[in-house]
């Protein structure tokens, strides 16, 4: 289990990591196999055939001629369609995941298949091994039976990844372990400085025993900050023909619609009372430019004196001691007045 001092904020060129024990905690010559292939007829007529396995059994066929592996090696055989058929509850796709040790699925169809399956394989730990049809079918059974996952999808502040069992002798079981926190360090977000501890325990999460910790300060850390959640507000212009001439509307991708200049783009107030109207006109003008500028005069002096009286008491807080200034800001903290006695 390692823990982060931060999450990361955005994704990586991966989201997982596939690390290769070098003492598998389940030998490939005894390890049950599900195999996960894509649909050799797509037409609607096999989509609603009855007989969901017709395809799995071709393709039991083809392996057995292509790659020389039978029921021995592979105990079952099933196609994305025949998945997403007989196990869409979530009841069944936990019974699916306690069913075999090992699953992989043909790269052409992971997507689809990973979406499927979901949280509860995800809890299991049971996400199939992607594999190539191409590749020796042999060698992948044992890359797969030897593979742990590195999940290093944003937003997580803690990560568990497999290293092996209680079944295994204690030297293959270091083994394993020195293995998985090398290639954690060099794969998690932020490198050992973003690393807060590293536990050893159970699936149960107990007992756990620590092996690093590190209690310095997240601030210390820097990350790749997450993108601004909305995008560019993007202006659209055009001519109005209900507005005089020189003048265009914008309206942005937000809803906002504003009356701009044609020559520079700067806002302006239209409709104002001294613009043109006539008793048709649904509503009358009430703007006043002069009293909307006086207005944001005003305003602007209003934030102009609050500055100089902050100031102000900050400089007599060196004195007195009325004021504090808190560290990390500009802000002052408000204290309760010094009180001489005479």
């Amino acid at each position: 289990m390692v823990t982060y001092k931060k999450p990361a904020m955005v994704n990586g060129p991966a989201l997982k990591k596939n690390i290769a024990l070098p003492h598998p905690s389940i030998a490939a010559t005894s390890a049950v196999f599900c195999v996960i292939m894509p649909d050799l007829d797509v037409s609607d007529k096999a989509r609603t055939d009855a007989d969901v396995e017709k395809q799995a059994r071709e393709w039991e066929e083809r392996i057995q001629a292509d790659h020389g592996l039978t029921r021995a090696n592979i105990s079952k055989i099933m196609t994305m369609r025949q998945l997403i058929r007989v196990y869409h509850t979530f009841a069944d796709k936990r019974k699916l995941a306690t069913a075999y040790d090992v699953f992989l699925v043909e790269k052409r169809v992971h997507k689809s298949v990973q979406k499927h399956l979901g949280k509860e394989f995800i809890k299991a730990h049971k996400m199939p091994y992607v594999f190539d049809y191409g590749n020796p079918m042999g060698e992948t059974l044992k890359k797969a039976a030897a593979n742990t996952v590195f999940d290093l999808t944003a937003n997580k502040i803690r990560v568990a990844v497999a290293a092996g069992h209680l079944s295994q002798s204690h030297a293959n079981l270091v083994g394993n372990v020195e293995h998985v926190i090398s290639s954690v360090l060099s794969a998690c977000p932020g490198g050992l400085p973003n690393v807060r501890s590293l536990f050893v325990q159970l699936s149960s999460s107990t007992p756990s025993l620590p092996i690093y910790t590190d209690d310095g300060s997240s601030n210390e850390v820097v990350m790749k900050k997450a993108p601004a959640v909305r995008p560019e507000d993007k202006l659209i212009t055009d001519d109005l023909s209900t507005l005089p001439e020189g003048l265009n509307v914008a309206v942005s991708k937000s809803g906002r619609v504003r009356v701009i200049r044609e020559k520079d783009g700067a806002g302006v107030l239209y409709p104002t009372v001294n613009d043109e109207w006539t008793s048709m006109d649904k509503l009358k003008p009430k703007l006043d430019a002069k009293k909307v500028e006086k207005k944001r005069q005003a305003k602007a002096v209003r934030k102009l004196k609050h500055k100089e009286a902050v100031a102000k008491a900050l400089a007599k807080s060196e004195g007195e001691g009325v004021y504090k200034k808190k560290k990390g800001g500009d802000r002052p903290l408000m204290k309760s007045p010094v009180v001489k006695l005479k």
